[in-house]
């Protein structure tokens, strides 16, 4: 039995990659292949507070690393670590450290250019972060982010690629930078999910495409990044050491946006059930042949994670799945089909188009007096090109996430999930 403090912190990791399930199997190649038994939960209730409260980079390492069990996966650049670092220190002056409390990842602190520096090693994605000490600054905290860091969030666009997060107003606080320090951080942060941070008299930076680390020249690419930092700290010193509620828009306030109005359920109408299975068939029929242009054949199924650009967009007829054989996962049920390793299909129960057929079928059941049980959902759906993982067979499978166009009930009801009333999908011969 998990304790409270344990279960607090599976929920926090699950949620975690449930958010950034794209992201984390893209630098985590074989994360899949462990089973999602595997769970490590040896986190305290203090530790598991913590992990919610970090700063965003830090939340990331730590929930990731105390996920699953330290296998040679999280170490994999260990060695690369030591010999970047042993280049390193007599640069900075500094011995490496470490682990950090997330166990992945290592530092050097030093001085150069007249400032504190610190480099950090990371030994499981292969990158580095580096910071120096700044003057404290008014504008109190501020980050910079790739676009397609999983923490830039809805945030403004400052640059191409580059979002800001801060209580201020964004774009006013980026441009009084001068134009040599923006054309700087610009290229600086080219690498996908880069972030930049200004923070308690300390700027830093995390760099570096996955797996630089291996890179001979490592500790070159880490130097000359690290003399960047310092040509612009005294830009940002300058320029951002000014009272934030006098630029542009001063504080940014958070408008919420209007909540939709209750959209008030759709009638029931009684309904004869041998009428509604005649036109089920007919109609799945019709909707394969809308789709045949666009349909390919379910299985041999292309990877998941090497081949999903090959077959987004992609129409995909899956086998019949009774709901009890569906699998479970926290809050929500799956439809998993598959063959082998990143080969699988998985149409979630909770996505938009999967609960308004789940809605037609109860409607079905209402109208016709009749129990659908455990009839097998025949489901057709559309590759979205996002890999999912999911717990199936025993271990965690890594296959294609599918958007849900429509499904036959047994033989019973077909709803078209692609065709709306309201907030609801009819089933064939609801209306007539």
């Amino acid at each position: 039995m998990l304790s409270i403090a344990q279960s607090r912190a599976r929920k926090h990791a699950r949620a975690w990659f449930d958010a950034h399930a794209s992201y984390a199997l893209e630098v985590l190649p074989g994360l899949a292949r462990m089973s999602g038994q595997t769970g490590r939960w040896a986190m305290g209730e203090s530790h598991a507070r913590r992990a919610v409260n970090l700063d965003t980079t830090a939340h990331l390492r730590f929930v990731v690393a105390c996920t699953f069990f330290p296998m040679g996966l999280f170490h994999r650049f260990r060695e690369d670590v030591k010999r970047v670092a042993a280049m390193l220190e007599p640069v900075l002056g500094g011995e490496l450290a470490g682990p950090a409390e997330d166990q992945i990842t290592w530092h050097i602190d030093g001085t150069r250019g007249g400032r504190t520096v610190q480099v950090e090693l990371n030994e499981m994605h292969g990158i580095f972060g580096i910071a120096c000490n700044v003057e404290e600054l008014p504008i109190e905290t501020l980050r910079i982010e790739e676009e397609q860091s999983i923490f830039s969030g809805d945030t403004p666009y400052i640059a191409p690629k580059l979002k800001m997060s801060t209580p201020w107003d964004a774009k006013p606080l980026w441009e009084r930078l001068p134009d040599t320090t923006r054309h700087m951080i610009v290229e600086m942060m080219e690498s996908p999910s880069s972030s930049m941070a200004v923070r308690n008299g300390r700027l830093s930076m995390l760099l570096g495409s996955v797996g630089l680390l291996r890179q001979a020249d490592a500790h070159v690419v880490i130097v000359r990044q690290l003399d960047r930092l310092l040509a612009i700290a005294p830009a940002i010193e300058t320029s951002w050491n000014v009272d934030p509620r006098f630029v542009g828009a001063g504080r940014s306030t958070h408008v919420p946006k209007p909540q939709p109005q209750p959209v008030a359920p759709l009638a029931v109408e009684t309904r004869d059930a041998t009428t509604i299975s005649q036109r089920a068939q007919p109609a799945r029929d019709a909707m394969l042949e809308r789709f045949a242009a666009e349909r390919i054949e379910t299985f041999p199924a292309a990877s998941a994670m090497s081949e999903r650009d090959r077959v987004i967009g992609k129409v995909v007829l899956l086998p019949p799945q009774p709901p009890s054989a569906w699998v479970s996962d926290f809050t929500h049920k799956t439809i998993a089909v598959g063959e082998a390793e990143h080969r699988w299909y998985f149409a979630r129960a909770d996505e938009p188009g999967f609960t308004r057929v789940l809605r037609a079928v109860e409607r079905y059941e209402r109208a016709t007096g009749t129990k659908v049980d455990d009839e097998p959902y025949e489901v057709i759906g559309r590759i979205t090109g996002e890999p999912m993982m999911v717990v199936a067979a025993g271990k965690a499978q890594v296959g294609h996430k599918l958007e849900m166009l429509g499904a036959l009930v047994g033989s019973r009801v077909f709803i078209d999930a692609t065709q709306r009333e309201g907030a609801d999908s009819l089933f064939a011969g609801e209306r007539d």
